[in-house]
């Protein structure tokens, strides 16, 4: 066949398929470019061959193995086109293609003959040159089964799941709409609505909305599960769904007092699961071959259990005992014997033989008291304190001394019910804890109307006292004299509290204390008055009444003379005085000299010669220049530091935080060049710190680990984190640990954590660590 000079038709990219579509990446672009150039070299290179014919059977081929056009229908062509591209595959192109810089991948062609594949086999094994998306494709059309497999629903892998992995396929392969048409009817006819008929002529737009419609009725979407129900239901273990997203939620049981719940996608979970075991079948088979090892280790406990048991029996007719009794084989260490092995055999028949004999002593004991006290009349009190000491042999003691205990304690009753009762009638229900009463029932001494008398009498002595403690106050309120003159007045207190004396008597000393009280207060008004008088007089402040002590004590307890008092204002006042004029002659000096501030007044040589004039004015001048000249220098220095600090990009905190800044700043010890590299140091390990913790932060957020919460209590990080000793990886499993026991003591709290045979009773194979891990 005489070949075209038509161009060579350039190859069509694959089209997206609507909702299942991704956008096209910078991938394949680079993908598509380089099959242009690998189909133009190609043409310039190899002579032109026949006309390709494809057999049934080989990779290319069409299902049906007749049909070229459905061939050409399947790799993207139509039947003019494909005959005109199959004619001139190999011509030489019309327009100048530039040679490719790098090297370049030639596509496989597939021979006629049944060698095809295995030629296809060889060099897809032998690596050297990648067969191309076409080749793959052709593969793909070669295999009906495989596409019916891909397209098949399964107890995993829902209509959701099977329309992603068709649209990645098509997708990877670089598969057109025509070829991938072929797979969305086919996947359309499998969930199409009853009366809905797809077959071959059915739009790719109606079998995709078809398609569509069946993912959004997949209830699988919308739901989720637990993370123990996905490892129960998928059997995937903590490393298959720590890299599958989840969302959390508070616990529905214990709210914020149990860690939260997380919640994983099912569509999710049954990839993880089809990915790991193929299908539902496989994941069975595991199932049911972790069952058949529980099954096993539970028969082998079960032989064991039956071993230790029959022991247990022939232990037990050696001691005398009946084996056949149920009440033998249910004790506590029998059955921890015979299911865990837990001490021996003969020991323990020997303990229950020791436990029979102590019960039979114990039944003899409880008999021989009974008899005694119900000869008393006392059979009552067999199950007291006293009895079931002597009973169960913790008491020494004879049934006798056991009977007189009981008949004490019977009439120590008996006396406490009497008295209660008279207590009740003379309506003195509050003096039951009295000491009178609990020793009249303790040993008897003396009548009850006796005990109920006294306390009676104290009954009526309180509501006498209380009685004249109100009257007293009423009288002393009409009279206007204080209620505090009942306690200060002996003759009042004595007379309210013990009745001694009189009332008249009591506020008549009441009303001396309170005149002489009056005259006092009186007296000290005067003296106040005339102190006040005299200071006036002499133009003195009268703030020397509360500042001078002299003055003070002699206005309010008359100590000392008045002379005394005023002489000891004059000296306070001249003193003040001086004490101005030091300060101004200070002042105007500091003012002179330009050294007068707030501060000046706290250097110490200043404010001492203020206070009391020691040192004279030439110390307290020079003390005040250079605590001045100090200060400058301070201010230089901070000064200069502040521009170094700021040239060097360094925080302000440095003045505070790092002590050769601070030192430096303040007393010039050191050099800058010092605190500089100082600050420059501290600088450099706090960014340091903050890389460190945000580093562990990231690697700790996948296991809803919180440094702030975690880092009080877990040592590792806390040291890793501050000064960067140790290894990251020893921090993130100290952090990991710790989390884990929190969450191990919570479970364990709430009754989560199971042993190892439940787990084997349900058929899942028990790992501790597993179980615990995040």
């Amino acid at each position: 066949m005489a070949s075209s000079s038509r161009p060579k038709r350039q190859r069509r990219q694959p089209e997206r398929l609507g909702t299942f579509a991704s956008q096209r990446g910078d991938w394949e672009e680079e993908h598509s470019q380089e099959e242009q150039e690998t189909s133009t070299s190609d043409a310039e290179s190899e002579p032109q061959p026949q006309r390709r014919v494809c057999h049934k059977g080989a990779p290319g081929a069409p299902a049906n193995g007749g049909d070229e056009s459905e061939e050409d229908s399947q790799l993207g062509g139509s039947g003019p086109e494909a005959d005109s591209e199959s004619e001139n595959e190999d011509a030489a192109p019309s327009r100048v293609q530039h040679k490719p810089t790098k090297p370049t991948m030639k596509p496989v062609r597939v021979a006629a003959s049944s060698g095809g594949v295995n030629s296809v086999r060889q060099r897809a094994v032998a690596g050297a040159q990648p067969l191309p998306a076409s080749s793959f494709l052709s593969i793909v059309h070669a295999c009906p089964n495989l596409i019916e497999r891909l397209l098949s629903p399964d107890a995993l892998r829902t209509v959701t799941l099977i329309a992603q992995d068709t649209a990645n396929l098509s997708i990877a392969l670089g598969a057109s709409s025509k070829v991938a048409a072929d797979w969305w009817r086919a996947l359309a006819a499998k969930h199409a609505p009853a009366g809905a008929a797809i077959d071959a002529d059915t739009p790719s737009r109606e079998a995709l909305a078809v398609v569509q419609q069946a993912v959004r009725a997949d209830v699988a979407r919308a739901q989720s599960c637990t993370k123990s129900d996905a490892k129960a239901t998928y059997r995937l273990t903590d490393k298959d769904l720590s890299a599958l997203p989840f969302v959390e939620r508070p616990n529905r049981l214990f709210g914020h007092l149990a860690p939260r719940t997380k919640l994983y996608s099912v569509l999710a979970l049954r990839a993880a699961a089809h990915k790991r075991w193929g299908s539902m079948e496989g994941m069975d088979a595991a199932r049911q071959k972790a069952r058949s090892a529980a099954d096993s280790a539970k028969a082998t406990l079960s032989r064991r259990e039956g071993e230790r048991t029959d022991e247990m029996r022939v232990a037990l007719e050696q001691a005398g005992l009946d084996p056949s009794q149920s009440k033998l084989l249910r004790r506590k260490d029998v059955q921890g014997f015979c299911k865990r092995g837990v001490g021996s055999a003969a020991a323990i028949a020997a303990h229950i033989v020791a436990d029979n004999q102590a019960k039979q002593s114990i039944k003899q004991r409880r008999a021989q008291l009974h008899a005694v006290l119900a000869s008393a009349g006392l059979a009552e009190y067999l199950y007291s304190e006293q009895a079931r000491d002597f009973v169960e042999g913790h008491s020494s003691a004879t049934a006798e001394a056991v009977l007189a205990s009981v008949k004490r304690m019977a009439d120590e009753r008996q006396r406490s019910t009497t008295i209660h009762a008279l207590l009740r009638a003379q309506q003195l229900q509050g003096f039951e804890v009295k000491a009178s009463v609990k020793d009249w029932i303790k040993s008897g001494s003396g009548t009850a109307e006796q005990v109920v008398a006294e306390l009676a009498a104290q009954r009526d002595a309180v509501a006498a006292r209380e009685s004249r403690d109100t009257s007293v106050n009423e009288l002393l309120d009409a009279e206007r004299i204080s209620r505090h003159f009942r306690y200060t007045v002996p003759e009042c207190r004595e007379y309210i509290h013990n009745n001694t004396g009189s009332e008249a008597a009591a506020l008549a000393a009441v009303r001396a204390a309170h005149e002489e009280a009056e005259a006092q207060q009186r007296a000290r008004h005067e003296r106040s008055a005339c102190i006040a008088d005299l200071l006036t007089a002499e133009q003195l402040p009268l703030e020397c009444t509360v500042l001078v002590k002299e003055v003070h004590r002699y206005v309010i307890s008359r100590d000392g003379s008045e002379a005394d008092a005023v002489a000891a204002a004059r000296r306070w006042h001249a003193e003040e005085q001086a004490k101005e004029q030091r300060k101004r002659r200070m002042e105007s000096l500091l003012d002179a000299a330009q050294l007068l501030n707030e501060s000046t007044w706290r250097v110490p040589a200043v404010s001492k010669f203020i206070r009391t004039g020691d040192g004279g004015e030439a110390e307290a001048m020079a003390a005040a220049s250079d605590w001045h000249a100090g200060q400058q220098a301070q201010k230089e220095r901070r000064q200069r530091m502040t521009a170094l600090l700021k040239a060097e990009q360094l925080p302000d905190d440095c003045f505070w935080r790092v002590p050769a800044v601070s030192e430096y700043t303040r007393t010039g010890a050191g050099s800058e060049e010092a605190a500089v590299d100082a600050a420059r140091a501290y600088h450099g390990e706090q960014q340091a710190m903050q890389q460190r913790v945000q580093r562990m932060e990231a690697l700790l957020q996948p296991f809803g680990i919180i440094i702030d919460l975690y880092i009080g209590c877990c040592a590792p990080l806390a040291h890793y984190l501050a000064t960067g000793e140790g290894s990251e990886q020893a921090a993130l499993d100290a952090a990991r640990a710790e989390k884990g026991r929190r969450d191990q003591g919570w479970g364990e709290h709430f009754g989560w954590v199971h042993d190892e045979l439940e787990f084997e009773e349900w058929g899942h194979e028990y790992d501790p660590e597993e179980y615990y891990s995040e």
